[in-house]
Formats: structure tokens, sequence, C-alpha cells
């Protein structure tokens, strides 16, 4: 593994731990006392270790966050359901307690939450998709054509300093009111 990708890694580790604890938290309205203070330490370890081996083995790592994409996104959610089942599982099978029922539903959703939140936020940052000063004072752009070229353009203008796509033109009317830079292509 590269460097980035061990660092991506850690970053799903720690979120799934934050997850984890983030839906006790949850469950118990923020105030966690015994007993759930003793299951959360006893069984956060091996959540984590059980979602580690999920994740790696969905091949998580092989992309870059700047260009983190739909695909992504579904392996991320894929991760965060089998890492729910795994725990149901074990529960079942080991006859675990101190876990409450909606801890389980709430911990795949806040690590789909916090895995894809920050795939994204960071491709919107590096982007430059966030509204900056020196934005306001791009030229406004319009692309002729709504298809795969046009969609490929607008995106390879997204990062441009001195343009801005404000719409697309395009004579097929069933590409109306679509997204370009996420729908566009053939129908």
């Amino acid at each position: 593994m590269k460097l980035r990708n061990l660092v991506a890694f850690a970053h799903d580790i720690v979120a799934a731990a934050v997850a984890w604890i983030g839906a006790y938290a949850l469950r118990l309205n923020f105030d966690i006392h015994e007993p759930f203070v003793a299951a959360i330490q006893t069984h956060t370890p091996w959540v984590i270790l059980l979602q580690a081996l999920i994740l790696y083995r969905l091949e998580l790592y092989t992309g870059i966050w700047r260009y983190a994409s739909v695909s992504d996104l579904r392996r991320i959610m894929s991760a965060a359901a089998l890492g729910a089942l795994g725990v149901a599982a074990a529960i079942v099978i080991f006859r675990l307690q101190g876990i409450p029922r909606s801890v389980v539903v709430l911990y795949p959703i806040l690590l789909a939450v916090l895995m894809g939140g920050s795939r994204f936020t960071y491709r919107i940052w590096k982007e430059g998709r966030w509204l900056r000063p020196d934005q306001l004072e791009r030229k406004r752009a319009v692309i002729l054509g709504a298809g795969e070229v046009g969609s490929s353009l607008a995106r390879s203008l997204a990062t441009s300093r001195d343009l801005h796509v404000i719409g697309f033109f395009d004579d097929d009317e069933r590409k109306v009111g679509l997204d370009g830079l996420q729908h566009a292509g053939p129908h």
C-alpha cells in the first residue's frame, strides 16, 4: 500500500471507532454509563478489526480521494452494511451482551456518513468548488452539447481559475434540467 492509501485506511479505521462509539452516544442520548462503558471498551477493538478486514477486502484504497465517485460511495455503503451484518452475526453467535440493537442500526449509517462525507468534502475542496473570492471574478461559460464530451469539458473547467460553467445548451429535450456533470451521456 502507498502512503496515501495507508493514511486513508487509518482514517477509515478511526471513522469505524468514532461511528461505533457515536452510535452508543446517540442511542443513550450522550449519557453513556455502566454497563455500556464496559461494553464499548470490550467490543470496540473487535468491531474495528472486523471493519478493517471488510474495508481492505472491498478494495477501497485503490483510488484517490480527489476523484471519489459514486462507485466509491457504493463500496463505502457495502463496507458499512457488511460491518453491521458482521456485528449482528457476532452478537448472535457469541451471545454478546450490552450492545443495543439500535447501535447495530446506527453504526453503519454513521460510518457511511463519516467515510463518504470526508471523501467528498476533500474532493470538493481539491476541485475548488467552494465559493472563493477569486471565483466571483471568473468569466461565465455555457457549453454547447450536454453529452459525454460536454460533461468531460465541464469537469475539466471545474478547476479553471478563468472560467465558470453556468449551463449547457443541447437540442435533446430529455437532457433539460439534468446536471451535466453527472447525468450527461447517451439516454
